[in-house]
């Protein structure tokens, strides 16, 4: 449990504030869409694992997305969600 809240720890600090349009829509938005998946849609799994680790999960999805939904990379928000989701292709 400790290696997990370190590694989702590290992936989150390693998150650039400032990076390009490319970076964001192709690797933040992969790692968005694994957590969604591999965390959020199974939150009451990963609850009962650990709830520091599902804590980690819950902020580097939470950035992640405010990454990829900020005004400053005019992602389509709807092709975003859908992506992360996985109920279409990513944009």
């Amino acid at each position: 449990r400790d290696f997990n809240l370190f590694a989702l720890r590290s992936v989150l600090s390693a998150l650039p504030e400032n990076t390009s349009k490319q970076t964001v829509s192709t690797h933040v938005l992969y790692i968005a869409t694994l957590m969604y998946k591999r965390c959020i849609a199974r939150f009451q799994d990963m609850s009962d694992f650990d709830d520091h680790t599902t804590y980690a999960c819950l902020e580097l999805f939470k950035a992640c997305a405010s990454l990829v939904l900020s005004t400053k990379y005019s992602l389509k928000t709807e092709s975003v969600l859908k992506g992360i989701a996985g109920t279409s292709e990513l944009p």
